[in-house]
């Protein structure tokens, strides 16, 4: 795995346990930090697969802990 910044950690972390859910059917990290090429003024990229009929309908707020 390459070397995710720091302060990204928490975040793809949430993604990667995604994998534990019925609820969702993939999930994928973008942008530059898959490419490995994160600075300081990166965001982190997420695109999330849900099921249909998911009863999760606010994901973007979907806390990380």
């Amino acid at each position: 795995m390459h070397q995710i910044p720091k302060r990204f950690a928490k975040a793809v972390q949430a993604v990667t346990d995604l994998h534990k859910s019925t609820l969702y059917d993939a999930a994928f990290i973008f942008g530059s930090v898959a490419r490995n090429m994160a600075t300081e003024e990166s965001d982190l990229n997420v695109q999330v697969i849900t099921f249909e009929g998911n009863p999760r309908v606010d994901i973007q707020n979907f806390p990380l802990n």
